[in-house]
């Protein structure tokens, strides 16, 4: 999964006013817009849909905004851009990066998001007795949720992204389940994360 920020280039702090989401394995792409953006500092399209109290912009929508930022595959000069680009075919999500999304009709550009990591084990590992099970997901499942709702997530969506059901997903969010490593790792992908597994070293009892 691959995220980017959009933001406006003529704000001084250059946050991000949404992210654009592209699922590769699935040649898929969304727009999570965020809700704290006023429709006049988002680009056209994203403040149509944000005046409809509507901040998910689907694949179809998506793939227009896109479109309006690359080359398009029949543009005459197109082999020599692929060429600058070190490109052998028509990518426009490459495209698009290397752009960072110029375009003439407005001052909005593109940036990869930093990539977020979500971490497994975030406290030592002493022993089966002395930290149990369920204390790990009472560290990740809080986390899994933030995430998801940072993503504009509901746990139905993610439920349907993942093949995970949502009762399971509601449990782990909670903290009362004990998840798989592939489960988290599912969960984690879903709400484009990567799961991180860390080993710290044994503490000697006693000591």
């Amino acid at each position: 999964m691959k995220c980017f920020e959009i933001y406006n280039a003529n704000k001084r702090k250059h946050l991000p006013c949404a992210r654009l989401f592209y699922d590769e394995s699935k040649d898929k792409l969304h727009i999570e817009v965020s809700e704290l953006a006023k429709p006049t500092d988002l680009p056209l399209m994203f403040g149509l849909f944000a005046e409809k109290g509507t901040y998910t912009i689907p694949d179809k929508w998506a793939r227009k905004w896109v479109a309006e930022r690359v080359p398009p595959q029949g543009r005459q000069n197109l082999g020599e851009i692929l060429r600058a680009n070190s490109l052998d075919s028509y990518d426009e999500i490459a495209l698009l990066e290397a752009s960072a999304g110029r375009s003439a009709q407005d001052d909005f550009l593109l940036r990869r998001a930093p990539e977020p990591r979500i971490e497994y084990a975030l406290v030592d590992f002493v022993s089966e007795e002395d930290v149990p099970a369920r204390s790990w997901c009472a560290v990740i499942g809080p986390e899994i949720a933030r995430r998801r709702k940072d993503a504009g997530m509901t746990q139905r969506e993610l439920a349907e992204t993942t093949g995970v059901e949502q009762a399971a997903i509601s449990r782990i969010e909670s903290g009362k389940a004990n998840p798989t490593l592939n489960t988290l790792e599912a969960l984690a992908d879903g709400v484009g994360a990567d799961l991180v597994v860390k080993l710290s070293n044994r503490v000697a009892k006693g000591s």
